[in-house]
């Protein structure tokens, strides 16, 4: 009694607190730069974080290369993803950008913002951690590019504006960006690949979503350049 952990057959069962708050409006600035601030400072404090030797902890990610090999795929996907994967590898050492625990999936649902909308962020939080990996701090970034995709690119760089004055020393590797946002797009393949071999058609209200995702990821891949660091306004 009174462990915040025990173990279960199926994994570790963790006893969470709640954070108030709500998520931010991406069609208001100021929210969407306050979220990207919450994430900078979730980076920061994690830079020392003991990681230990679980696989997903090294980067380049083993996973990619096993579920490429593994996962049915279509042909000109699994194409595109084996020619991307390397690049991104070599583009991250190359360039010597940022590495440490990540995220790896923070949509805007994932942050809490606490107080009002005008608050100094004292109070904000970014919750659901299930998905924690070691890899570049940009990966973090390009997945809430890519998962707020639909609403046009002025998030993500109003989120990247926020996420830049609270750690500022990431400026000159945002020109990589876009590699990144390759790599969440590739995940995406993978998820939704996996999805569909295995039939799972639950957590969404379209009989399609899997094979939309899946075409999206793919469009993602094969995008000469994303765009999302042009016309950065940044301090």
């Amino acid at each position: 009694m009174g462990e915040l952990t025990i173990r279960l057959p199926e994994g570790t069962l963790a006893l969470l607190r709640y954070e108030p708050g709500t998520p931010p409006d991406l069609s208001v600035p100021g929210q969407v730069r306050r979220a990207g601030r919450v994430l900078a400072r979730a980076h920061q404090a994690l830079r020392e974080f003991p990681v230990g030797g679980d696989p997903r902890y090294r980067w380049p990610w083993d996973w990619v290369t096993q579920c490429l090999d593994t996962i049915a795929m279509p042909e000109h996907v699994t194409a595109a993803a084996r020619r991307i994967w390397p690049e991104i590898v070599r583009t991250v050492a190359d360039h010597q950008l940022s590495i440490s625990v990540i995220h790896a999936d923070p949509g805007p649902d994932g942050f809490m913002l606490g107080g009002d909308s005008t608050g100094d962020g004292a109070q904000d939080a970014l919750i659901d951690w299930a998905t924690t990996l070691r890899g570049p701090l940009l990966y973090d970034l390009a997945c809430f590019a890519v998962i707020t995709s639909q609403a046009g690119p002025q998030p993500a760089r109003w989120f990247i504006e926020g996420y830049a004055v609270q750690m500022p020393e990431i400026g000159p590797q945002l020109a990589h960006l876009d590699w990144l946002v390759k790599a969440r797009w590739l995940a995406n393949a993978i998820y939704f690949s996996s999805r569909t071999e295995r039939g799972i058609v639950r957590g969404s209200d379209s009989p399609t979503a899997n094979q939309d995702g899946l075409a999206a990821a793919y469009a993602g891949l094969a995008a000469a350049y994303a765009g999302l660091t042009a016309e950065l306004v940044l301090p």
